[in-house]
């Protein structure tokens, strides 16, 4: 279904749509069939990256809740170290990019790799002041201090 989708002869006011409550809906699946749906469909997606990146972005990061509730922490590192958070054309606000950066470094942690923690540890701390007053931002601030 998900290669059907993404194929060019779609049009993308179908296929978008389509893409995306999948990933929403991934959440409803065991973890099993869960992964796999996630595995496949980010294949798939991977030739039409860049219309498709905030549905990439939720296939990968419920693929790591995956590998993480599995105790396989380097496997969601490497997950979440795939989305594009840098050259996108979607807006990505510094909470957003902190958030990722510090889930990455606390699997790193996790998976007793303290050398790429703390590179994801820095990459935060160079964009903490541009993160929100907000409660969301507070909370990043927090989860910046532990490290």
């Amino acid at each position: 279904m998900v290669a059907e989708l993404v194929q060019e002869s779609r049009p993308l006011t179908e296929s978008k749509p389509a893409i995306n409550s999948l990933a929403k809906s991934l959440e409803n699946l065991n973890s099993d069939n869960c992964l796999k749906v996630a595995l496949h469909a980010i294949e798939k997606i991977k030739p039409r990256m860049l219309l498709f990146e905030e549905e990439d972005m939720i296939f990968k990061k419920e693929l790591a809740d995956i590998y993480s509730a599995r105790d396989d922490h380097e496997s969601a590192a490497r997950v979440l170290e795939t989305i594009n958070l840098e050259q996108t054309n979607r807006a990505i606000t510094a909470n957003d990019k902190v958030d990722v950066w510090l889930d990455i470094a606390q699997h790193w942690f996790n998976a007793d790799d303290s050398v790429n923690a703390e590179k994801f540890v820095n990459k935060a701390a160079h964009i903490m002041h541009l993160c929100s007053n907000d409660l969301d931002g507070k909370t990043l601030q927090l989860r910046y201090k532990q490290f």
